[in-house]
């Protein structure tokens, strides 16, 4: 209790070990937990003179240890030679970090003028990079906010805005006819131009001798991954979901935000209030829905920072520099509980109503689809503004007895409902089902949000169908014949009770409908393997997050034992008492998981083989004249090889020995021109310093065309066999 509400002001700790309750040791440990052991000194005083004892005192914390008995005498003059031993400690740790700060600073410097070098290049980016700061501290407060399981502290935020500034370095490598085209790049040119993400970390790989490690991580991470997307479809790596770093991916959101508002060589900016909307309607790729609701509460002050510090500012009245901490923050202090259950509350009631909801803000323009029932909406996530997307999905799918009267009422319609402070305001109209090709009827509800200030302008508008119609999504007429054996219904309760059992899942499973009726009680979850039950209904209630169309896959064990792996596409429909009910269509994936399975084996054997050879498997490109190595290459030798334009590169490199560049060049020209097989010897740079014999084994494999399109090959470690031949033949015989 004393060290917790004292730690700051005691000078020193005596601490016996053998006392009741609670023994030296355990007092040193539960101090050490606390974090308190840097600010005082312990000296233990004990009976206990074993050499054991001293071992564990020490490795708890203490600082010094006296032996029973003693004198006082001494005891306090090591006492206080301890604490002044302690004082100068921290007096140096204070130091330290002072001059800590100051590398931190130069650094800063350093780091702010390599990544200024791409706009002086590019005749487009301007002041991008400050913007890219500013947006990206904006967001980072909001979603640390928002979701605290992302763990961004202060500290954090602070070092991933600093590392946001290089995002782009890779641009440096990239030739300025493609950097600075004014038109549209080909898909050559845009390949190229992807490049520059991978190009940006391999230099910041290359800085690994600054101190600030964590630092050179985020950068890395924010430069490879800042054009990765939600679904998978981004690049170069194609991640998805929460194994994109998020630090790239809030990265990612401001650099396409900036990108979008601001003037390029092949375009004019676009509206603050567009770009948002492109952005949360995934015209820009898909961002995690975390981040969009995070950006949908800060769009504002992006706006205003958009204007604020737009490119070419008035040279008499420039924008001042913000600090750091003079940036717009949008830090709330919501806890995690509290805006998360409320966000599955608003899910779980979309999910429940069935319907088409949009969310708009006609104060600025923003619109955002956020569920679906079906496809037949799909057109109102067009258009820069909200009027643009509703008068576009008017024109197509809804019937033209109603059409003129909603594209000449609408405007008026919606001033009314403001005007008037309405909270709601209904009207009826038929959309074209693309099911079931005809029209049927809608309710279209807009419904105000923040009734309470006349000054907001948020509404959610829903569209519903009306329950006199047909509310199965089909029927089974409408269905062709030779997919009606892979459908049957469930009910969407935590069994996946059968209502219908196709011959599909009888004829794979081996279970007929008996079968599953007696021994599974007519419940689809039970047929499923037990290890994937939790992560389907996980995946189930996220898909159902954001619309009613399902996908899932997993595996039954048949009536003879197999595995048969299903994907299971299903969609929710609500019945005419009210229930919700999946429709499935199963289709058998066996043989691609086996597939897939055992492409996983093979590179586990592969990997498996690499980690216990100490050889250096190598491929080289030949086409894009780029090689790739095994993991133990960088372990072996302690640094990267040379990997991008490597032949064109090769007489330059500096880890092979000058003596020996031609001959490797000899051998990879042979190869390249069709030599079946090759070998050589040369020497590289190794961990001392100290070049190391190695042998180069390599062989050629060709494509359709005939012609070589990838080398492959193996640098075995001859080392020491070179060193015994050379004292065997320098031994007199």
């Amino acid at each position: 209790m004393l060290v917790k509400q004292y730690h700051a002001q005691i000078a020193a700790m005596l601490l016996d070990i053998v006392m009741p309750e609670k023994n030296g040791y355990q007092v040193m440990d539960e101090v050490g937990r606390m974090g308190f052991l840097p600010e005082f000194p312990i000296v233990v005083i004990t009976a206990e003179n074993t050499s054991e004892s001293e071992v564990r005192a020490f490795d708890l914390g203490a600082s010094d240890m006296i032996v029973k008995p003693f004198e006082p005498h001494v005891v306090k003059r090591r006492v206080q030679n301890n604490i002044e031993l302690n004082l100068h400690k921290q007096n140096q740790d204070e130091l330290i970090e002072e001059q800590a700060s100051k590398l931190r600073e130069s650094n800063a410097v350093m780091i702010d003028a390599l990544s200024s070098i791409i706009e002086y290049r590019s005749v487009e980016t301007g002041r991008h990079i400050q913007r890219i700061r500013m947006f990206t501290k904006i967001l980072l407060e909001d979603v640390a906010s928002s979701y605290p399981e992302f763990m961004l502290d202060k500290r954090k935020i602070e070092i991933i805005v600093s590392a946001s500034s290089m995002h782009d370095i890779g641009k440096i490598a990239i030739p300025d006819a493609i950097l600075n085209k004014p038109g549209r790049l080909t898909t050559e040119e845009f390949d190229i131009m992807k490049t520059h993400s991978i190009k940006g970390c391999e230099m910041i790989a290359s800085l690994s001798r600054m101190t600030d490690k964590e630092y050179l991580l985020f950068a890395y991470n924010i430069c490879r991954y800042h054009h990765e997307r939600w679904d998978g479809a981004g690049y170069p790596d194609g991640l998805k979901g929460d194994n994109i770093p998020v630090c790239a991916q809030v990265v990612g959101v401001a650099d396409c935000y900036d990108a979008l508002t601001t003037d390029r060589v092949y375009r004019k900016a676009i509206p603050t209030a567009q770009a948002i909307n492109m952005i949360l309607n995934g015209e820009c790729g898909i961002f995690s829905p975390k981040l969009l609701e995070s950006l949908k509460n800060v769009q504002g002050m992006f706006a205003q920072l958009s204007k604020d510090y737009a490119d070419a500012p008035s040279v008499l009245n420039p924008p001042e520099q913000p600090e750091a901490a003079a940036l717009p923050t949008s830090m709330g202090g919501g806890m995690l509980d509290t805006l998360r259950m409320g966000q599955l509350k608003y899910f779980t009631l979309l999910k429940y109503i069935d319907a088409t909801v949009m969310e708009v803000d006609f104060l600025t323009g923003m619109h955002h689809v956020v569920y679906t029932s079906d496809d037949n909406f799909d057109l109102l996530r067009s258009g820069s503004q909200f009027i643009d997307s509703f008068k576009a999905f008017v024109e197509a799918e809804v019937c033209p007895e109603d059409r003129d009267v909603l594209l000449a009422s609408t405007d008026k319609y919606i001033e009314h409902f403001f005007q008037e402070g309405l909270t709601r305001r209904n009207r009826r109209y038929r959309v074209f089902d693309h099911l079931d090709k005809k029209y049927c009827w809608y309710q279209a509800a807009i419904l105000r949000i923040d009734a309470e200030d006349p000054n907001v302008r948020k509404v959610m508008i829903i569209w519903q169908k009306e329950k006199s119609e047909n509310t199965m999504l089909h029927s089974a007429g409408n269905i062709p014949a030779n997919l009606l054996n892979c459908i049957q219904l469930c009910k969407n309760d935590k069994w996946f009770t059968l209502l219908s059992i196709s011959e599909q899942l009888q004829n794979l499973t081996g279970f007929n409908a008996v079968d599953i009726h007696d021994v599974f009680h007519n419940h689809l979850i039970e047929l499923i393997r037990p290890a994937e039950r939790k992560e389907i209904f996980h995946s189930l209630n996220e898909q159902l997050c954001h619309g009613t169309m399902v996908e899932l896959e997993y595996p039954i064990a048949s009536q003879k034992g197999s595995l048969v792996w299903f994907l299971d596409k299903r969609q929710l429909i609500t019945n005419s008492d009210g229930e919700e009910i999946f429709y499935c269509m199963l289709i058998d994936i066996t043989q691609s998981k086996k597939a897939l399975e055992e492409m996983r084996r093979l590179d586990e054997r592969h990997r498996i083989i690499m980690e216990q050879t100490n050889d250096i498997i190598f491929e080289w490109d030949v086409c894009q004249d780029q090689i790739v190595y095994s993991d133990n290459c960088e372990k072996k030798l302690g640094y990267r090889l040379l990997n991008n334009q490597f032949r064109a590169r090769l007489d330059t490199a500096s880890h092979i020995h000058p003596e020996d560049t031609g001959a490797v060049e000899e051998l990879l020209d042979a190869l390249k021109g069709g030599k079946p097989y090759g070998e050589t010897e040369l020497r590289l740079v190794g961990f001392n310093g100290m070049y190391c014999w190695y042998k180069l084994r390599a062989s050629g494999q060709r494509g359709n065309d005939g012609k070589v399109y990838k080398v492959v090959g193996v640098v075995t470690d001859i080392n020491e066999e070179k060193q015994r031949l050379k004292v065997w033949y320098a031994t007199p015989k």
